[in-house]
């Protein structure tokens, strides 16, 4: 057999020498490349999952619907559009660091109702010929054809009232419940409508 040219010999040398380099830096390239992903993998993962533990416990996902259609902002005042037009004239009787009834003004107007503000320094008297105690009362109280009526009370509610043929002085929704017109938050009670006559509570006239 014959002997290899010395200059093939280094050549083919050469080539294998190449030839293992090149294997070597794919394998590594192959190898950075790879951790890189799956870096870049779990770093996405991760960051899903605390977006999604997130809105779990922000109770986005209890109740998608109600999401959707209630305001971020829980402090926005209840002023529904009805779809009646009301052709009521009232007057309202407030003292001036009431911060809610504008906004139940606002919720008349809205819906028809010519309203005269009458800004008093306190209410005694009004109480007073209402008749009606502490516990009864709320922060305005309105006039409207000879009746009283005391609070955040529904249009719907003052209409039928006023419709009836009570002999009622008034009436009154006590205090001032949240999702009322007017009031923020939601509503989360049955509001019941008192109805009063001669300084004395008759009873519930309307629930809502």
């Amino acid at each position: 057999m014959s002997k290899k040219d010395p200059i093939d010999a280094n050549v083919e040398k050469m080539i294998a020498e190449s030839k293992k380099q090149f294997l070597d830096r794919t394998i590594s390239k192959k190898k950075v490349n790879g951790n890189s992903g799956s870096s870049n993998i779990l770093f996405i993962g991760g960051l899903a999952l605390l977006i999604v533990f997130g809105l779990i416990f922000s109770g986005f996902f209890s109740n998608p619907v109600t999401n959707l259609q209630t305001p971020l902002d829980s402090s926005t005042p209840n002023i529904p559009t009805l779809s009646k037009t009301y052709t009521l004239e009232i007057a309202i009787f407030r003292e001036a660091s009431c911060s809610c009834c504008h906004l139940y003004m606002q919720y008349l107007e809205t819906n028809g109702v010519k309203v005269q503000d009458n800004v008093v320094p306190n209410r005694n008297d009004l109480f007073k010929q209402m008749g009606i105690g502490r516990n009864y009362q709320s922060c305005h109280t309105v006039k409207v054809n000879g009746y009283f009526s005391e609070g955040h009370i529904p249009l719907p509610s003052l209409e039928k009232f006023l419709n009836s043929t009570s002999d009622l002085s008034g009436i009154t929704l006590p205090g001032m419940p949240a999702g009322s017109p007017g009031m923020s938050g939601q509503k989360n009670s049955v509001w019941e409508i008192f109805g009063f006559k001669n300084g004395q509570i008759t009873g519930v006239v309307d629930k809502i």
